[in-house]
């Protein structure tokens, strides 16, 4: 299925790739309604999910109910790997933006394809990285900029993300 030394680079996954192919096999198809749920916070993480159609919002919820969107995202991407990686609760909450179609994969049903094919790992990776190369980034942004520049990032960042 996938060839060796094949290396995917990019932000999300091709649904034409054959790296996806293999999360159709692993995984169980999730189907969701704009606004619902898919995790909460503090959830114990069983599995992470792969976007097939749609997008989704992640978001923090504080003590007091607030909540501040952290990234929309659409086809192709994963979300609720690290935490499932590193075998603890969910960090943030995620809810569908839209009608959303998702493919749910257990690491369980994962691992023989990642020893099978190794570049897979490596794309995880490479995607994981780019999280939090993003999340850091918006961290410091938060920490260091005034006002209107924090303004001026995120109206950059919507535009580069709805031009897609």
């Amino acid at each position: 299925m996938v060839k060796k030394n094949r290396f995917l680079p990019g932000s999300s996954i091709d649904i034409n790739s054959d790296f996806y192919k293999i999360f159709e096999e692993a995984g169980t198809i999730k189907k969701y309604s704009k606004d619902e749920i898919i995790y909460f916070q503090e959830d114990v993480a069983e599995n992470f999910y792969l976007i097939k159609s749609g997008r989704v919002r992640m978001f923090l919820i504080s003590p007091e109910g607030t909540e501040l969107t952290i990234e929309i995202l659409r086809k192709g991407k994963l979300f609720g790997e690290s935490s499932c990686f590193s075998y603890g609760s969910r960090l943030t909450s995620v809810s569908a933006a839209t009608d959303v179609e998702l493919i749910s994969v257990s690491l369980e049903n994962l691992y023989p394809y990642l020893t099978k094919y190794p570049e897979l790992m490596v794309q995880m990776f490479h995607l994981m990285s780019l999280t939090m190369k993003n999340l850091s980034i918006q961290v410091s942004n938060m920490a260091f900029l005034p006002a209107e520049k924090k303004l001026a990032q995120l109206l950059v960042r919507l535009g580069a993300h709805f031009k897609k």
